[in-house]
């Protein structure tokens, strides 16, 4: 079974590209039935143009199924010419708010619908009365920037009287992970001291890892090993090839391969390449799998003190259903 992977592999460019290939070699080696699967890997740049440009590409080639596109912006410019080819798309990464995703789309991570919520919760949770939102200027993040601000002045006329302000309590900053390291270290040397709030794709040790004076950094995240204990597996193999702990999203790769894995032996039992993709109830890092609406029904978040360990999880897209 081909499989496309539509993604930014320059991992000089995005840590999440090396997370990319780890987790694919440790489902090779842990995933059942992974071995009947081909991977068919085209770089997309992490832009909408450049997606648009692998998908074509990718259809051409008769991919079955497409792992990615990982970047949001990227899954603007690609999904529907997948879903317009009848080829199951299987999003590890990208949160960006789609409303009803399209039949044949599954999404492993949340959305931002989720993330923007668990924001609002955490700033309440710590009393912060003023807040900063900033951005990255990348369209997705910028979209999710306007859909945080909505919330917090839907939450400032009804409870908590939180505006955004010059001189604010925490700053909220939204953007990709090179952006938010690049970001944070500019904002620290220039003697800023208030509390920092990250969105998902910053919530990784190497923001702040230059840092001499980190201060008070969280980051908004997707479980790791220590939350899920179907994922523990394949992070003891990740640290025993890499020496450290899998990176970002690494879990939401590992369950994409497990449902396309799945989706491979059933055609291979059923000598059709046309089984319908429903995987309620397939093992996953996760659980047995659930969708609704293409959703993840098990998909969580957590507060990370960057550095620390987790807050415990603060979303659950099964306990919102």
């Amino acid at each position: 079974m081909k499989v496309g992977i539509s993604a930014l592999f320059d991992p000089q460019a995005t840590a999440h590209a090396r997370t990319l290939e780890r987790a694919l070699a440790v489902a090779r080696d842990k995933v059942p039935g992974a071995g009947r699967l081909a991977f068919d890997r085209v770089d997309d740049g992490a832009t909408a143009n450049g997606a648009e440009q692998a998908a074509r590409q990718l259809i051409g080639h008769d991919i079955d199924a497409l792992i990615g596109p990982f970047g949001s912006d990227a899954v603007v410019g690609a999904l529907h010419l997948y879903v317009a080819a009848g080829i199951p798309v299987f999003l590890p990464a990208a949160t960006i708010d789609l409303g009803a995703l399209p039949e044949g789309v599954f999404r492993l991570c949340p959305n931002d619908r989720a993330i923007a919520q668990a924001i609002l919760d955490r700033i309440r949770e710590r009393g912060f009365q003023t807040i900063r939102v900033l951005s990255d200027g990348s369209p997705h993040y910028l979209a999710l920037k306007s859909k945080v601000e909505r919330l917090l002045a839907t939450a400032a006329v009804s409870t908590d009287d939180i505006v955004p302000a010059q001189h604010p309590m925490a700053t909220v900053f939204l953007g990709r992970l090179e952006a938010s390291r690049d970001w944070l270290r500019g904002f620290r040397q220039g003697g800023e001291a208030e509390p920092v709030l990250f969105s998902d794709d910053a919530a990784d040790p190497s923001v702040t890892r230059e840092l001499t004076s980190m201060g008070d950094v969280e980051a908004l995240a997707v479980p790791d090993s220590r939350d899920l204990e179907g994922a523990r597996p394949f992070a003891a193999h990740h640290r025993n090839l890499f020496g450290e702990e899998p990176g970002t999203y690494f879990h939401e790769v590992i369950a994409a391969v497990q449902l396309v894995a799945n989706l491979a032996l059933r055609r291979a039992a059923q000598s059709a390449r046309s089984v319908p993709p429903c995987f309620d109830g397939v093992p996953t890092v996760f659980g047995p799998a659930r969708f609704v609406g293409g959703e993840n029904e098990r998909a969580t978040l957590v507060w990370k003190n960057l550095g620390a360990a987790s807050t415990g999880v603060v979303f659950s897209q099964e306990a919102r259903s």
